[in-house]
């Protein structure tokens, strides 16, 4: 990595910055110099500001893509946060519909790759709700000249609201030893059109486990193409 000096001049004074904000912060707070997580969480408007600048400049370094930057950005604000602290991690709260829009699009883009060669690709429908306990997006193949949105945002309907909770009542399954596995779903309703199902939480539904849940669908598909042979 051959790195210019004035960007890692600016990197120091960024460092020397940050630290000094660290300094100031009260004497019980101190024990939490050692801990990476609480030194990388933001005291103050200052402090976050000089924390992105930080984290810019070294993206550059690296010379990071867009998808890099949202990927890290995403692990340390809900993987990491969940991992140091789950209680208050916001990782378990509602994702936004920004959110949800990031992850079904970043799932589209990976999933037309293979579909492109054969003039399709993906169109989704997100269902909106601020209660049900698990959150659904709708995947539809299309053919590749059909003018069609491609991310749609709509209400759930009567049938999903009756539907969703038994999903996630059949979620958790115990294991032995005080273990517990929570499923997502994937629903197959034709051959075209295929549902995402995964509990209310932001962690969930990043750009991360939209990669995830991708390759996933794809191994699926796979797997379910060479059975039927």
């Amino acid at each position: 990595m051959d790195v210019e000096d004035f960007k890692l001049q600016q990197i120091a004074e960024l460092v020397d910055a940050l630290a000094a904000i660290l300094k100031k912060r009260p004497t019980q707070e101190q024990h939490y110099v050692s801990d990476l997580f609480h030194l990388l969480e933001p005291a103050n408007e200052e402090n976050e500001d000089l924390e992105k600048e930080l984290n810019y400049l070294i993206y550059q370094c690296f010379g990071l893509s867009d998808n890099d930057i949202k990927l890290i950005d995403e692990t340390v604000k809900y993987t990491i946060s969940f991992f140091n602290s789950s209680e208050k991690s916001i990782s378990l709260q509602r994702p936004t519909s920004d959110l949800q829009q990031n992850y079904a699009q970043t799932f589209i883009d990976f999933i037309n790759f293979y579909l492109e060669p054969v003039g399709r690709k993906l169109v989704a429908k997100i269902f909106i709700d601020d209660k049900l306990p698990m959150l659904a997006v709708q995947f539809t193949s299309k053919i590749a000249q059909e003018e069609v949105p491609t991310i749609q945002i709509t209400n759930t309907d009567p049938h999903m609201d009756q539907a969703i909770p038994h999903f996630s009542s059949l979620a958790i399954e115990k294991l032995p030893g005080n273990l517990y596995y929570r499923r997502n779903f994937r629903v197959y309703e034709d051959q075209e059109t295929f549902s995402v199902l995964k509990p209310a939480e932001a962690r969930l539904w990043t750009t991360g486990a939209a990669l995830v849940d991708a390759n996933e669908t794809i191994a699926e598909l796979l797997q379910h193409k060479e059975i039927a042979k």
